[in-house]
């Protein structure tokens, strides 16, 4: 069910332990917009849910691989008094398909409320790139986008990802054209002045259970595409949902800041569940005959939703933080206090 900004924000200070925070308390709005292309809507219940990690002080982590020694920061929740609340031009729109809608909430909280930015979410299900193009545009003529995050998973529903004749492309074609759509639309956006962030998508149980690997064969266009460019971002986001080994999970261990609402494994250490049934998206409850299902939302505490989206949102906040430190420096002069005046 929907949660209210208010909600959010007592949720985010109990989870990270701040002290203090001078954001406002209006209603979140995690709207949900239909591309003009005309996407087909598939069958998939498309939810965004919560999710928490450990933190540090007042920095949340994610679990390690185990080829990493450092952990993966999610993201600093930390209020800073030369932040101003709302930083001005600080517009980040969030494009994507079912899988960007299910972190959709989350991404939105941790931007607004971890970030004190501008949000702006466009998600459809079953959407690919190409439907998007007239929003994109208009967005372009009538935001000063800051950043933008493309997070999509290659969808092949939508007429313009099919041949002249409706029938559909070779798996080849399917996957030049993505990387095509891809890197004309970050073009778009970079020539317009936004610096585009590419979050990695994390394996899916399908590809664990057919021996397929279609997520790192995007994952690697992602990175080829953000290769010697300072404007584009690759953001390993995938791995906060995954095992220490980088492997498909069904559960992670329970955060320490977070409830611990999936039992216990076979050690009998309580974890949580952090994909879908589905075992594509996050949240990880399904709706009742009773809930009225929300787009965009999760009726039940989802831990892959707030992993996912506190890892894709960091290096935006932080990015957000260090630029305006840079605009804003604080006074170099110290101020000259005379014998007179003491």
């Amino acid at each position: 069910m929907k949660r209210s900004l208010s909600l959010a924000v007592a949720t985010l200070l109990l989870l990270a332990g701040c002290a203090s925070t001078d954001s406002t308390g209006a209603d979140q709005t995690s709207s949900t917009s239909e591309p003009e292309g005309g996407a087909e809507t598939t069958t998939t219940t498309i939810t965004t849910s919560d999710s928490s990690a450990a933190t540090s002080e007042d920095t949340t982590i994610a679990p390690a691989p185990s080829d990493s020694s450092e952990p993966t920061p999610l993201v600093n929740l930390e209020v800073r008094s030369q932040t101003p609340d709302t930083p001005s031009g600080y517009n980040v729109a969030y494009y994507g398909d079912s899988l960007a809608a299910s972190a959709q909430e989350w991404v939105g909280t941790f931007l607004e409320l971890g970030g004190r930015l501008n949000y702006f979410p466009g998600t459809f299900p079953g959407s690919a790139i190409c439907d998007w193009y007239p929003r994109f545009d208009e967005d372009i003529a009538s935001i000063d986008l800051w950043a933008v995050v493309l997070f999509f998973t290659n969808n092949t529903f939508s007429p313009c990802m099919k041949n002249a004749d409706g029938s559909d492309l070779s798996d080849q074609e399917v996957l030049d054209k993505f990387r095509s759509d891809l890197g004309e639309t970050i073009d778009r956006f970079t020539d317009a002045g936004a610096t585009v962030y590419l979050p990695t998508i994390p394996t899916s149980r399908g590809e664990l259970v057919l021996g397929i690997n279609s997520s790192e064969e995007l994952n690697g266009l992602f990175a080829d595409l953000a290769d010697g460019r300072d404007d584009v971002v690759l953001v390993e986001a995938g791995r906060a949902v995954l095992d220490a080994d980088g492997n498909y999970a069904e559960t992670l261990p329970c955060l320490p800041t977070e409830p611990c609402t999936g039992g216990v494994d076979e050690n009998g250490i309580g974890v949580n569940l952090v994909r879908e049934p589905d075992g594509v998206h996050f949240c990880s409850g399904g709706y009742g005959p009773d809930v009225p299902i929300e787009t965009n939302t999760c009726p039940t505490w989802s831990s892959g939703a707030f992993r996912y989206a506190g890892a894709l949102t960091a290096p935006i906040i932080s990015a957000a933080q260090a630029q305006w430190s840079t605009d804003n420096p604080p006074s170099a002069t110290p101020v000259q206090v005379t014998a007179a005046e003491e």
